[in-house]
């Protein structure tokens, strides 16, 4: 008895050693995961970040070279712009110049001109008027006036008008002159105000280039704020990122250590460790054949399914699963109700031969079920609802009962007393019909109603709730009489009610009855 023990005891240490052994090893196994977690999560990182700064640092030479660009271009176009506007300004109004100073010429001499022919006809004139005021005072002594005098008057009088006629003759060539220069001096006030248009409209466009070049420096402005906004964003990143890499390294350092512990106190239990790797790679075989053996397999799969993504082919096995299940179950579905379909003809079937129907009754019968009426189908679903009713009301008198037992057993001193409410309380009369049922129409209306699924379904509803009944009922009296021995006891049919209360079949066990 003593080896037995001492057995005993060896095995349960050596269970208990082994116990521990696995667990250290379960938890070395966890930690060098954990490390190798830890390095792929920090070369992902470090991969990630250098790509990132790549991108960054790219995308920051990117946006300063194109600032600079927009810059010396601006700067380009104002210069060029002012160049051309300063030299096509100068070189008109240099011509306006020269041409206004042509005309301001040309209009002082015709002015000169008019002003001394203006004087020369009025010489000629005040001539005139002297030489009519000369003739009116002769003409009173035109006797006494010389022949010779008064042709030498007339001559002159011929040359003065002649004279005249010239000083005329070159007014109206003046005149012309004046005029033509006039039409010359509103042609280049209409060719002035055209310049002036043009001059207004290159003022204009120099205005929006200039609007336009304050856009530019603005929006170079914005870009230069943004790169100092990513600089910051990307100097706390890279604060964050130095900072959690020296908690990771904190964290793997402590790993290691630990991994260097464990190492260190396992080292004498290489042999074992080397046998458990062993086994755990015979093991680890077949699931890596396993593996090996779905990957060629998803390949095919693949290759079969011409590069689509693995989601969708995923998606459609399963839509195509759940539709061949939903086949499978109408298919089935279809099936059950072909057999019951099958069985109800054969009762039916059986019914027409019993009742020796011939098939012109048979056909009358059939024709007449099919025009089955609203009134019938309310029929149906109340004799289902009246015996659905029963059924609750028997089921309420089985709880009752069976808190009826447990509340006499509470009368027995140190008894728990039954816990909830108490249930309503039914009595079989109400539930199980006693009396045949009473068919107030007659035999006529029997034989001329429709026919109902009551009466074409073999199954008779009134039979088995009265099997059901007696059997509770016996099941209730078998068992107290297997309790109590009491022999004397009768058994209670359906149509009447017992002497004690009625239990649930679920209740009946040794604690529901009294025993006394």
């Amino acid at each position: 008895m003593f080896k037995k023990r001492t057995m005993m005891l060896m095995v349960g240490q050596r269970a208990e050693r082994l116990r521990e052994e696995r667990i250290r090893n379960e938890e070395s196994i966890r930690m060098r995961k954990d490390i190798r977690s830890l390095r792929r999560t920090r070369g992902r990182d470090e991969r990630s970040l250098g790509v990132f700064l790549g991108y960054q640092n790219k995308w920051m030479d990117g946006l300063q070279s194109e600032a600079g660009n927009m810059d010396r271009d601006i700067k380009t176009t104002k210069c060029h712009c002012y160049q051309l506007e300063d030299e096509r300004d100068t070189t008109r109004l240099m011509h306006w110049v020269e041409r206004n100073d042509a005309v301001k010429a040309e209009i002082a001499k015709t002015r000169a001109k008019i002003a001394d022919l203006k004087h020369q006809i009025f010489q000629v004139e005040s001539e005139l008027n002297d030489t009519k005021k000369a003739l009116g005072r002769r003409k009173k002594g035109y006797a006494n006036v010389r022949v010779p005098e008064i042709w030498k008057v007339m001559d002159r009088l011929d040359i003065a008008i002649a004279e005249l006629g010239e000083g005329t003759r070159e007014n109206r060539r003046l005149v012309s002159e004046i005029h033509h220069l006039t039409t010359k001096k509103a042609r280049l006030q209409e060719m002035f105000l055209k310049e002036e248009l043009e001059l207004t409209k290159v003022n204009r466009d120099l205005s929006e280039n200039i609007d336009v070049a304050t856009d530019t420096y603005k929006l170079m402005e914005n870009t230069k704020r943004n790169m100092a906004n990513v600089n910051d964003h990307y100097q706390h990143t890279k604060a964050a990122f130095e900072l959690d890499m020296d908690n990771l390294q904190f964290k793997i350092d402590v790993l290691r250590r630990n991994e260097a512990f464990i190492l260190e106190k396992n080292k004498p239990r290489e042999d074992e460790f080397a046998e458990q790797r062993a086994l755990l790679l015979a093991r680890q075989n077949p699931v890596t054949k396993e593996i090996q053996k779905y990957v060629e397999r998803l390949k095919e799969i693949k290759e079969k399914t011409e590069g689509q993504p693995l989601d969708q082919i995923a998606n459609t096995f399963v839509e195509l699963v759940l539709e061949n299940w939903m086949l499978f179950q109408n298919v089935q579905l279809t099936k059950d109700r072909n057999h019951e379909m099958i069985h109800y003809i054969a009762g039916v079937k059986d019914m027409l031969d019993k009742l020796e129907y011939t098939p012109e009754e048979i056909s009358r019968l059939s024709g007449i079920f099919h025009g089955v009426h609203e009134e019938n189908v309310l029929v149906f679903l109340g004799e289902i609802e009246n015996y659905v009713n029963k059924l609750w009301g028997l089921q309420d008198y089985v709880e009752y009962s069976a808190w009826e037992n447990r509340r006499r057993k509470s009368l027995i001193p140190g008894a728990v007393k039954p816990k909830g409410p108490r249930p309503p309380r039914r009595s079989l009369m109400s539930v199980v019909p006693v009396l045949p049922p009473n068919y107030e129409r007659s035999d006529a209306y029997e034989d001329t109603r429709s026919l109902t699924d009551l009466d074409i379904v073999p199954f008779d509803y009134e039979e088995i709730y009265q099997h059901v009944c007696e059997e509770l009922i016996s099941r209730h009296d078998s068992a107290l009489l297997v309790v109590t021995g009491d022999t004397s006891r009768k058994v209670s049919d359906a149509n009447t009610e017992p002497d004690s209360p009625l239990p649930s079949p679920g209740a009946l066990t040794s604690k529901d009855f009294d025993v006394f």
